[in-house]
């Protein structure tokens, strides 16, 4: 186990007069910092055991399993955050009133009461929350033959497929596929696209004008009373296949297409996005608006690494499991409202 100078030392000396909370304390100091020291595949899983009581064991490698996890959790480009905006919440199903309901402003008369918004009101969306795991074992054979390689790139693996497959769930929900409905209006499945919410289009994503009729889709949204609702429309969605094309409006200065260098009124306007989660659904179909305004990551519990310890363990005696750890999260993507994002499937 190396120190602040780089030094090595044997491990179970070093345990042993450090204590097991000083020890704990040191192996964090390696593995965090600006400049770590150490990574968890440096540590040698079957040194520990023989360095430590049975008891510790679990912790400390819980410590180095946790850490490659995490690190390859967020070492993995999300999408889905640049798209939702983190909701927490403590419940299992949330009602949430509506993006605009909340907001509105009501003319007071002199002496008369203000309009309350801290109750739910008729219109409200519901999101609910679904839980996801994994159980990560360590043997007796991983701990005998010292597979501490395998097993660290186990973890990495749990963190990267962890990653995915959130974002898979983030995107997929942002296009409302049939296993991933969006939108629930007071706990109703609805489609979130559709004619009749006015927030569909076929148009090719092939010059400013396909922009053009999405962004006036977009203006044309209005709340219940029928005033307009200003969306701030910030990014195009697009699958792979869509990239170049979406690219190329974004950076061209000029109409693409266009004659006498006309100007490109979209130039730099929409941050193009791109996932492959769209091209397994469809390679034409694109999305324009304010994800972050309609669409929400429900969050009662971010990705945790919890440690079964042998003493709780009773699959020690059953398969030799030595220590387990659970990987974890508990969330969920929906959409708010319908009329901050517009969608094209691109046909025409």
């Amino acid at each position: 186990m190396l120190d602040r100078m780089g030094k090595q030392h044997a491990l179970k000396p070093l345990y042993e007069s450090l204590g097991h909370d000083k020890f704990m304390l040191k192996l964090d100091e390696i593995l965090e910092g600006d400049k770590p020291l150490g990574k968890p595949e440096d540590f040698s899983i079957k040194e520990i055991h023989e360095a430590v009581d049975t008891t510790a064991f679990p912790t400390i490698i819980g410590t180095l399993i946790s850490k490659k996890i995490m690190d390859s959790f967020q070492a993995r480009t999300k999408v889905g955050d640049e798209l939702t905006t983190k909701f927490t919440s403590r419940l299992q199903t949330d009602k949430i009133t509506g993006v605009y309901e909340a907001g509105t402003m009501e003319k007071v008369k002199e002496g008369m009461p203000y309009e309350h918004v801290g109750d739910i009101k008729e219109k409200w969306v519901q999101i609910t929350g679904d839980k996801y795991g994994k159980i990560l074992d360590i043997t007796e054979e991983t701990i005998l033959f010292d597979l501490t390689g395998q097993i660290m790139k186990k973890a990495a693996d749990i963190g990267e497929g962890a990653a995915e497959f959130r974002e898979k769930h983030i995107l997929n929900t942002i296009q409302d596929v049939t296993a991933y409905k969006a939108y629930y209006p007071s706990g109703t499945e609805t489609d979130l696209y559709s004619a009749g919410h006015e927030n569909q289009l076929t148009n090719k994503l092939e010059d400013h004008s396909d922009l053009d009729a999405a962004f006036i889709l977009l203006g044309g949204m209005t709340k219940e009373n029928g005033d307009p609702i200003v969306t701030d429309a910030k990014t195009i969605l697009v699958p792979i296949a869509l990239y170049t094309a979406a690219m190329r409006l974004y950076k061209s200065s000029v109409v693409v297409g266009g004659a006498n260098a006309e100007p490109n009124p979209f130039a730099g306007r929409f941050n193009p996005i791109a996932s492959p989660y769209l091209d397994t659904q469809s390679t034409t179909a694109w999305y324009l608006g304010d994800f972050k305004k309609e669409f929400i990551w429900k969050e009662i519990f971010p990705l945790q690494v919890q440690t079964r310890k042998s003493s709780d363990n009773d699959a020690m005696w059953e398969r030799d499991i030595k220590a387990q750890y659970k990987v974890r999260y508990f969330g969920k993507c929906g959409a708010l409202d319908y009329r901050y994002v517009v969608q094209s499937d691109g046909s025409v």
